[in-house]
Protein backbone atom coordinates (compact mmCIF):
# COMPACT_ATOMS: atom_id res chain seq x y z
CA UNK A 1 0.00 0.00 0.00
CA UNK A 2 3.04 2.27 -0.41
CA UNK A 3 3.01 3.71 -3.93
CA UNK A 4 6.82 3.54 -4.09
CA UNK A 5 6.43 -0.23 -4.42
CA UNK A 6 9.72 -1.17 -2.71
CA UNK A 7 8.30 -4.36 -1.20
CA UNK A 8 6.76 -5.33 -4.54
CA UNK A 9 10.08 -4.92 -6.34
CA UNK A 10 11.88 -7.10 -3.79
CA UNK A 11 9.28 -9.87 -3.65
CA UNK A 12 8.22 -10.47 -7.27
CA UNK A 13 9.98 -11.15 -10.56
CA UNK A 14 10.60 -7.95 -12.59
CA UNK A 15 8.79 -9.25 -15.69
CA UNK A 16 5.81 -10.33 -13.62
CA UNK A 17 5.65 -6.88 -12.02
CA UNK A 18 5.95 -5.15 -15.38
CA UNK A 19 2.99 -7.15 -16.69
CA UNK A 20 0.87 -6.17 -13.68
CA UNK A 21 1.81 -2.51 -14.09
CA UNK A 22 0.98 -2.49 -17.79
CA UNK A 23 -2.44 -4.07 -17.16
CA UNK A 24 -3.17 -1.80 -14.19
CA UNK A 25 -3.57 -4.81 -11.89
CA UNK A 26 -2.17 -3.25 -8.72
CA UNK A 27 -3.28 -2.28 -5.22
CA UNK A 28 -4.76 0.91 -6.70
CA UNK A 29 -7.76 -1.25 -7.64
CA UNK A 30 -8.35 -1.95 -3.93
CA UNK A 31 -9.63 1.61 -3.53
CA UNK A 32 -12.54 0.75 -5.80
CA UNK A 33 -15.45 -1.47 -4.88
CA UNK A 34 -15.32 -5.07 -6.13
CA UNK A 35 -17.33 -5.31 -9.33
CA UNK A 36 -16.50 -1.76 -10.37
CA UNK A 37 -12.73 -2.31 -10.41
CA UNK A 38 -12.84 -4.41 -13.59
CA UNK A 39 -10.61 -6.97 -11.91
CA UNK A 40 -11.12 -9.92 -9.58
CA UNK A 41 -9.15 -10.53 -6.39
CA UNK A 42 -7.23 -13.41 -7.98
CA UNK A 43 -6.33 -11.28 -11.01
CA UNK A 44 -4.67 -8.74 -8.73
CA UNK A 45 -2.32 -11.27 -7.14
CA UNK A 46 1.05 -12.30 -8.60
CA UNK A 47 3.50 -15.06 -7.49
CA UNK A 48 5.64 -14.22 -4.48
CA UNK A 49 9.31 -14.82 -5.26
CA UNK A 50 10.58 -18.06 -3.72
CA UNK A 51 7.35 -18.83 -1.83
CA UNK A 52 4.91 -21.03 -3.80
CA UNK A 53 2.15 -20.73 -1.17
CA UNK A 54 2.19 -16.92 -1.07
CA UNK A 55 0.82 -14.25 -3.41
CA UNK A 56 1.45 -10.52 -3.69
CA UNK A 57 -0.71 -7.58 -4.79
CA UNK A 58 1.89 -5.07 -6.06
CA UNK A 59 1.80 -1.29 -5.72
CA UNK A 60 2.84 1.40 -8.18
CA UNK A 61 2.77 5.21 -8.41
CA UNK A 62 -0.88 5.32 -9.57
CA UNK A 63 -1.82 4.59 -5.94
CA UNK A 64 -0.60 8.03 -4.84
CA UNK A 65 -3.15 9.84 -7.01
CA UNK A 66 -5.98 7.48 -6.02
CA UNK A 67 -5.18 7.89 -2.32
CA UNK A 68 -5.38 11.69 -2.58
CA UNK A 69 -8.66 11.57 -4.49
CA UNK A 70 -10.25 9.17 -2.00
CA UNK A 71 -9.24 11.35 0.97
CA UNK A 72 -10.64 14.41 -0.81
CA UNK A 73 -13.91 12.60 -1.41
CA UNK A 74 -14.14 11.72 2.27
CA UNK A 75 -13.42 15.31 3.33
CA UNK A 76 -15.41 17.32 0.79
CA UNK A 77 -18.16 15.03 -0.52
CA UNK A 78 -18.47 12.93 2.65
CA UNK A 79 -18.39 9.67 0.72
CA UNK A 80 -17.54 6.61 2.81
CA UNK A 81 -14.09 5.51 1.64
CA UNK A 82 -12.67 3.83 4.73
CA UNK A 83 -13.99 0.31 4.21
CA UNK A 84 -12.79 -0.56 0.70
CA UNK A 85 -10.28 -3.17 1.86
CA UNK A 86 -12.95 -4.91 3.96
CA UNK A 87 -15.00 -5.29 0.77
CA UNK A 88 -12.08 -7.05 -0.89
CA UNK A 89 -10.55 -9.13 1.89
CA UNK A 90 -13.43 -10.03 4.22
CA UNK A 91 -14.80 -12.59 1.78
CA UNK A 92 -15.17 -16.38 2.14
CA UNK A 93 -12.95 -17.08 -0.88
CA UNK A 94 -10.11 -15.07 0.69
CA UNK A 95 -10.52 -16.70 4.13
CA UNK A 96 -10.55 -20.15 2.53
CA UNK A 97 -7.44 -19.56 0.44
CA UNK A 98 -5.15 -17.53 2.73
CA UNK A 99 -4.06 -18.01 6.35
CA UNK A 100 -2.62 -14.50 6.68
CA UNK A 101 -2.96 -11.19 4.85
CA UNK A 102 -0.24 -8.59 5.49
CA UNK A 103 -0.72 -4.95 4.50
CA UNK A 104 2.55 -3.06 3.96
CA UNK A 105 1.58 0.53 4.77
CA UNK A 106 3.41 3.82 4.18
CA UNK A 107 4.47 5.86 7.23
CA UNK A 108 1.81 8.50 6.62
CA UNK A 109 -1.94 9.00 6.62
CA UNK A 110 -3.43 7.78 3.34
CA UNK A 111 -6.78 6.37 2.30
CA UNK A 112 -5.08 2.99 1.81
CA UNK A 113 -3.50 2.89 5.28
CA UNK A 114 -6.80 3.82 6.96
CA UNK A 115 -8.59 1.13 4.94
CA UNK A 116 -5.91 -1.38 5.98
CA UNK A 117 -6.36 -0.61 9.68
CA UNK A 118 -10.12 -0.96 9.38
CA UNK A 119 -9.71 -4.37 7.72
CA UNK A 120 -7.03 -5.73 10.10
CA UNK A 121 -6.90 -7.65 13.37
CA UNK A 122 -3.42 -6.53 14.46
CA UNK A 123 -0.96 -3.77 13.60
CA UNK A 124 2.84 -3.88 13.96
CA UNK A 125 4.92 -0.72 13.70
CA UNK A 126 8.47 -0.87 12.28
CA UNK A 127 10.68 1.97 13.43
CA UNK A 128 14.39 2.68 13.58
CA UNK A 129 15.96 3.44 17.00
CA UNK A 130 17.01 6.86 15.71
CA UNK A 131 15.97 10.29 16.95
CA UNK A 132 13.84 11.35 13.95
CA UNK A 133 11.98 8.03 13.97
CA UNK A 134 11.47 8.17 17.73
CA UNK A 135 9.83 11.58 17.40
CA UNK A 136 7.39 10.15 14.84
CA UNK A 137 6.32 7.21 17.04
CA UNK A 138 3.98 9.27 19.26
CA UNK A 139 2.17 10.71 16.23
CA UNK A 140 1.86 7.28 14.63
CA UNK A 141 0.44 5.47 17.67
CA UNK A 142 -1.91 8.39 18.37
CA UNK A 143 -3.27 8.15 14.83
CA UNK A 144 -3.57 4.38 15.22
CA UNK A 145 -5.41 4.79 18.52
CA UNK A 146 -7.95 7.21 17.07
CA UNK A 147 -8.60 4.86 14.14
CA UNK A 148 -9.08 1.97 16.55
CA UNK A 149 -11.36 4.07 18.74
CA UNK A 150 -13.59 5.31 15.92
CA UNK A 151 -13.51 2.62 13.22
CA UNK A 152 -12.26 -0.77 14.42
CA UNK A 153 -12.43 -1.49 18.15
CA UNK A 154 -11.14 -5.05 17.59
CA UNK A 155 -7.79 -3.85 16.21
CA UNK A 156 -4.87 -4.81 18.46
CA UNK A 157 -1.47 -3.14 18.70
CA UNK A 158 0.95 -6.02 18.19
CA UNK A 159 4.01 -3.95 19.06
CA UNK A 160 6.90 -1.93 17.65
CA UNK A 161 9.67 -3.58 15.61
CA UNK A 162 13.18 -2.14 15.65
CA UNK A 163 14.49 -1.83 12.09
CA UNK A 164 17.83 -0.71 10.59
CA UNK A 165 19.85 -1.25 13.77
CA UNK A 166 23.61 -0.78 13.48
CA UNK A 167 24.74 -4.01 15.13
CA UNK A 168 23.70 -7.53 14.17
CA UNK A 169 24.19 -8.90 17.69
CA UNK A 170 22.44 -6.22 19.70
CA UNK A 171 21.79 -2.53 20.19
CA UNK A 172 24.31 0.26 20.75
CA UNK A 173 23.95 2.37 23.94
CA UNK A 174 22.31 5.18 21.93
CA UNK A 175 19.91 2.72 20.31
CA UNK A 176 19.02 1.33 23.75
CA UNK A 177 18.20 4.88 24.90
CA UNK A 178 16.00 5.46 21.85
CA UNK A 179 14.41 2.04 22.32
CA UNK A 180 13.29 3.10 25.81
CA UNK A 181 11.80 6.30 24.39
CA UNK A 182 9.86 4.24 21.83
CA UNK A 183 8.58 1.99 24.61
CA UNK A 184 7.46 5.02 26.64
CA UNK A 185 5.50 6.40 23.66
CA UNK A 186 3.81 3.02 23.11
CA UNK A 187 3.01 2.68 26.83
CA UNK A 188 1.50 6.18 26.82
CA UNK A 189 -0.70 5.12 23.90
CA UNK A 190 -1.95 2.12 25.89
CA UNK A 191 -2.90 4.31 28.84
CA UNK A 192 -4.52 7.04 26.74
CA UNK A 193 -6.55 4.65 24.58
CA UNK A 194 -7.29 2.07 27.31
CA UNK A 195 -5.40 -0.79 25.68
CA UNK A 196 -5.03 -3.33 28.48
CA UNK A 197 -2.64 -5.68 26.68
CA UNK A 198 -0.02 -7.27 28.96
CA UNK A 199 2.43 -7.91 26.12
CA UNK A 200 5.59 -5.86 25.82
CA UNK A 201 5.15 -2.87 23.53
CA UNK A 202 8.38 -3.84 21.77
CA UNK A 203 9.22 -7.08 19.99
CA UNK A 204 12.47 -8.83 20.88
CA UNK A 205 13.31 -9.53 17.21
CA UNK A 206 15.04 -6.73 15.30
CA UNK A 207 16.29 -6.20 11.75
CA UNK A 208 19.88 -4.92 11.33
CA UNK A 209 20.90 -2.45 8.66
CA UNK A 210 22.70 -3.87 5.61
CA UNK A 211 24.55 -1.88 2.97
CA UNK A 212 22.98 -3.95 0.18
CA UNK A 213 19.47 -3.75 1.56
CA UNK A 214 17.47 -6.25 3.61
CA UNK A 215 16.56 -8.83 1.00
CA UNK A 216 14.97 -11.99 2.35
CA UNK A 217 15.67 -13.84 -0.91
CA UNK A 218 18.77 -11.95 -2.00
CA UNK A 219 18.80 -9.20 -4.62
CA UNK A 220 16.10 -10.03 -7.20
CA UNK A 221 16.20 -13.61 -5.92
CA UNK A 222 19.83 -13.99 -6.95
CA UNK A 223 20.96 -15.42 -3.62
CA UNK A 224 18.73 -17.88 -1.76
CA UNK A 225 18.47 -17.45 1.12
CA UNK A 226 19.40 -13.79 1.55
CA UNK A 227 21.76 -12.83 4.37
CA UNK A 228 18.91 -11.15 6.30
CA UNK A 229 16.65 -14.21 6.25
CA UNK A 230 17.45 -15.44 9.81
CA UNK A 231 16.40 -12.08 11.26
CA UNK A 232 13.15 -12.05 9.31
CA UNK A 233 12.46 -15.66 10.36
CA UNK A 234 12.84 -14.74 14.03
CA UNK A 235 10.59 -11.75 13.47
CA UNK A 236 7.95 -13.86 11.71
CA UNK A 237 7.99 -16.39 14.57
CA UNK A 238 7.45 -13.68 17.16
CA UNK A 239 4.70 -11.98 15.13
CA UNK A 240 2.94 -15.35 14.74
CA UNK A 241 3.17 -15.99 18.47
CA UNK A 242 1.79 -12.56 19.34
CA UNK A 243 -1.14 -12.92 16.94
CA UNK A 244 -2.16 -16.21 18.56
CA UNK A 245 -1.13 -15.35 22.12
Amino acid sequence: LDFQGTLSQRCAEPLVLQGAYEKGLTSTKLLETPGQAQATFDELTVPFLGLPNARLIPADETLDDKDVRRLNELASRRLETRFYHRFWFHKPNVFEKYDFVFFDCPPRLTASSVCALVASDSVFMPTAPELFDVNAVSRTVNWFGKTRQNLNSFLEFGGAILNRTNNEKGLTPLEEKNKNLIKLACDDYRVHFSDASERSALLDAFIPRRSGGNYVNGIAGGALPGASQPYFCRLATEVYRRIYQ
